[in-house]
Order: C-alpha cells, then sequence, then structure tokens
C-alpha cells in the first residue's frame, strides 16, 4: 500500500514537469555559402578536411583552399614545370609532422609541407624510387606510424615507404600480404 505523503509528492513532480514545456537540445545551425566571390578558385569542391589546427581545406578542380573561418587561401598545386591541369583533389589527410596529401583524379600525389609552403608531387613519370601505380588516387589513410597508403585505380594499394627522409619510395601492394615487384 503507498503511503499518502509520497503519492503527495509524486502527484506535486508530475504537475510540475507537466506544467513546464519541454525543450530538446536544437542548436541552431548556421550554413554559409562561399564561392567563388569570396577567393574560392573553383566552384567544385571535390574534398573537405579538417586539419590538427582546426583549419578546413578544400580540395577543387584548381587547387587546394585553406579557410580560417573568416578568409580563404589558395594554394596552387605546381611542380617544377607548370601547373598540372587535372586536379580535382580527391582526398586530403594530415601527417604527424603537419603535411597535407593531396590525392588527385589524374595527377598523383601532392605533399604539401605547411612550414615551408613546399609542394612535392609523385606521379607514374616521377624518373626516382617514388613512381606511383597509378595517377589516379581515390584516397589517402595515414597509419598510426605515419606511413602513406594510397588506394589507386585498379592497382591494389602503394604504401609510401620513408615519408619526408632523404629516399623515399613505394611499395605496391596487390594483396595485402605479398609486395610486387618492379
Amino acid at each position: 500500500m503507498a503511503k499518502p505523503g509520497l503519492n503527495l509528492i509524486m502527484s506535486l513532480c508530475f504537475l510540475f514537469l507537466a506544467s513546464r514545456p519541454l525543450y530538446c537540445h536544437n542548436p541552431e545551425l548556421k550554413f554559409e555559402h562561399i564561392t567563388i566571390a569570396d577567393g574560392l578558385p573553383s566552384e567544385a569542391v571535390t574534398s573537405i578536411y579538417q586539419d590538427s589546427i582546426g583549419f578546413l581545406w578544400f580540395g577543387t578542380n584548381l587547387g587546394l583552399v585553406r579557410y580560417d573561418g573568416y578568409q580563404l587561401k589558395t594554394f596552387y598545386l605546381i611542380d617544377s614545370l607548370a601547373i598540372i591541369p587535372n586536379l580535382p583533389i580527391t582526398s586530403i589527410q594530415e601527417d604527424s609532422r603537419n603535411n597535407l596529401w593531396n590525392a588527385t583524379e589524374e595527377s598523383g600525389l601532392f605533399r604539401f609541407d605547411r612550414n615551408s609552403n613546399r609542394i612535392v608531387n609523385f606521379t607514374t613519370d616521377s624518373t626516382d624510387s617514388v613512381r606511383l601505380s597509378s595517377n589516379r588516387i581515390f584516397s589517402i589513410y595515414i597509419d598510426g606510424r605515419n606511413r602513406v597508403w594510397l588506394s589507386p585505380q585498379y592497382n591494389g594499394l602503394d604504401l609510401l615507404q620513408g615519408g619526408d627522409r632523404n629516399a623515399p619510395f613505394f611499395a605496391r601492394y596487390c594483396r595485402l600480404e605479398q609486395p610486387v615487384q618492379q
């Protein structure tokens, strides 16, 4: 049998809660539309990444764009000869040295060193040991040992060995347990 005092307290609690409007947590979402007029080099944004500092990076058809919440700054991915023409950036990742790695649809892989603003391009046409299996790269993954894994079109996986050291090279994997010899 319920005690009369407990019934009174429960009834008062129910009346108190029922008389108050219930609010769900509904933060107001604000969208900002960023266009060429704001400084984007292209309306086509093909990838987005937030780095360890908090900057947003946008991959476009014409370059890499950093957004600090107020301003845009474009970094054109340039090799030593000319601007790379087919540049849709498909994936952006950051390594532990704060380099940004940019996979492209047809122009290989770019490493952007934010400290020096230096850009290095890795392609199938490279004359040294740092040669990709395909210039068409769909995604990048940087593992806990700071190794750069790539998923090129139709060619298994590429693994960058040596990263920023003097003699980096790519190992090719058709299956994870067997590197392909070149």
